[in-house]
């Protein structure tokens, strides 16, 4: 039976995991940036190693999803999450919400603002499980052509593969929609703010571009 750790673990994991693929798809979306803004390199648009960043960027984000959106028994998932939250229905209560962020004597007044930026969501008399469920439903139809490019092609070699490939777009409305659910959780569960996934770094990590990795010979 899962407890209330599990609630908090999962939650962890799943965001740390949706962490590491906002990461990811920024580089990749700055990357293409790069090349489409240099003539040079648009150049060698078939070039072996662009294509081989490229394909990496799309099986590891596609391998990322796959885990976070498996319906497998046993795996640390947001169905297995929705699950645990539902045997611990103490959580999602508004009481709950209120009495929980203000036991550290944070003052009420923040926890109903807090909260408030929750009901926006539709969440107005706690965590409503059936409005994430619908959220992740709503975008089924790319995540079907997703899960099986990743089951088929990425983590096994089927016999007869779809011929319906997805698309970055369907990779991107994806990462978003199952971003959207878990915001909600993750703000609801720690009584923060809603996070934003996109990475902020401390220094400019596009300068590795700015000069030439060979030296002239």
């Amino acid at each position: 039976m899962p407890t209330e750790a599990d609630c908090l673990e999962m939650t962890k994991r799943i965001e740390d995991s949706l962490s590491v693929l906002h990461t990811s798809r920024l580089f990749y979306r700055e990357f293409l940036n790069i090349i489409k803004s240099n003539p040079r390199l648009l150049e060698l648009e078939r070039n072996h190693f662009l294509i081989w960043i490229a394909d990496n960027y799309l099986y590891s984000a596609a391998m990322s999803l796959r885990r976070i959106l498996d319906t497998g028994k046993g795996h640390i998932s947001i169905y297995k999450l929705f699950d645990a939250l539902e045997v611990n229905k103490h959580l999602l209560t508004k009481t709950s919400y209120m009495t929980r962020f203000t036991a550290d004597c944070t003052d009420s007044v923040l926890a109903k603002i807090c909260f408030a930026k929750l009901a926006e969501y539709g969440h107005v008399d706690g965590l409503n499980l059936q409005i994430l469920r619908t959220q992740i439903e709503s975008f089924s139809s790319n995540w079907e052509r997703l899960e099986d490019y990743a089951n088929e092609r990425i983590a096994h070699e089927a016999r007869n593969p779809s011929e319906e490939l997805p698309t970055v777009s369907d990779l991107d409305i994806c990462i978003d929609k199952t971003t959207e659910v878990m915001r909600l959780i993750i703000a609801y569960l720690k009584f923060a703010s809603i996070p934003s996934f996109e990475p902020v770094f401390l220094y400019d990590w596009k300068e590795i571009f700015s000069f030439p990795w060979i030296e002239d010979q």
